[in-house]
C-alpha cells in the first residue's frame, strides 16, 4: 500500500475548515506559517550540508565552522592558494 501525502492546497483546506476564523484570514495564517516552516527546514538542511562538507574535507576535525560564510570564504581562499601554487610549480 502506498503512502498518501496531501498537497499543500489540501492541507490548507483542512486547516481553514478546522479554524473558527474567516476563510481568507485562516488561509493567510496557514501560508505565513508554511513559509516560516519552509525557511526553517531550508536553514537546517543548509547547516547539515555545511557540516557534511566540513566533515568530508577535514575528517579529523572535531570543531564545526562558526559561520557558513566564513567557512566558504576559507574554502575559496584555500582553492585560490592551491591554484597559485600549482601555477608556480608548472
Amino acid at each position: 500500500m502506498s503512502e498518501y501525502t496531501p498537497t499543500k492546497d489540501a492541507v490548507r483546506c483542512f486547516y481553514v475548515a478546522a479554524r473558527k476564523k474567516d476563510d481568507d484570514e485562516a488561509a493567510l495564517e496557514f501560508d505565513r506559517w508554511l513559509e516560516a516552516h519552509d525557511r526553517e527546514v531550508a536553514a537546517e538542511a543548509w547547516d547539515e550540508g555545511v557540516e557534511a562538507e566540513a566533515t568530508r574535507r577535514y575528517p579529523g576535525r572535531s570543531e564545526k565552522p562558526l559561520h557558513k560564510a566564513g567557512y566558504f570564504g576559507f574554502i575559496a581562499g584555500a582553492r585560490y592558494a592551491a591554484n597559485i601554487r600549482e601555477a608556480h610549480q608548472s
